[in-house]
């Protein structure tokens, strides 16, 4: 089995590992009560295993099941991206209607963090859905049965 777009998905597998590590600095650098799930943290984990497995099938084997187990993680990754934008969205939008009565004005300036962590997330859905697209006809295609 031969991957066709080998540089589009190596540049989205740099791209993902990339959006884990912001996602993970976004996420730590935001105070601890403000984000209760750690959205950046556990949905970028799941970028970080994506964009591993995409670089263990350019650089190392591609074997069918390899490539299966890929497509499932990017899918997966595209819907914690989704996941991570909706609920860090809700984190943000409360505490910016708390902010316009906080007398704490240094927390505040956490809801710009957590905005960018909504983009991040958003960039990353996007990111692993076109990973996915590119794994699709590489993960499914006919394999040779066994001759009799």
């Amino acid at each position: 089995m031969e991957l066709v777009n080998k540089r589009s998905v190596l540049a989205l597998c740099v791209v993902d590992i990339t959006l884990f590590i912001i996602s993970l600095s976004l996420d730590v650098s935001v105070h601890r009560g403000l984000l209760p799930s750690s959205q950046g943290i556990w949905c970028g984990i799941f970028y970080l295993i994506a964009g591993c497995l995409g670089l263990v099938i350019i650089y190392v084997k591609q074997d069918l099941p390899i490539v299966k187990t890929a497509f499932i993680v990017s899918c997966a990754a595209a819907l914690c991206g989704v996941i991570a934008a909706g609920l860090s969205g809700r984190d943000a939008r409360q505490l910016s209607n708390t902010c316009n009565f906080a007398f704490i004005r240094f927390i505040c300036d956490d809801v710009y963090t957590i905005w960018a962590l909504v983009v991040v997330s958003i960039l990353a859905a996007i990111i692993n859905g076109i990973f996915a697209f590119f794994l699709y006809p590489n993960a499914y295609s006919a394999v040779a049965g066994n001759p009799a």
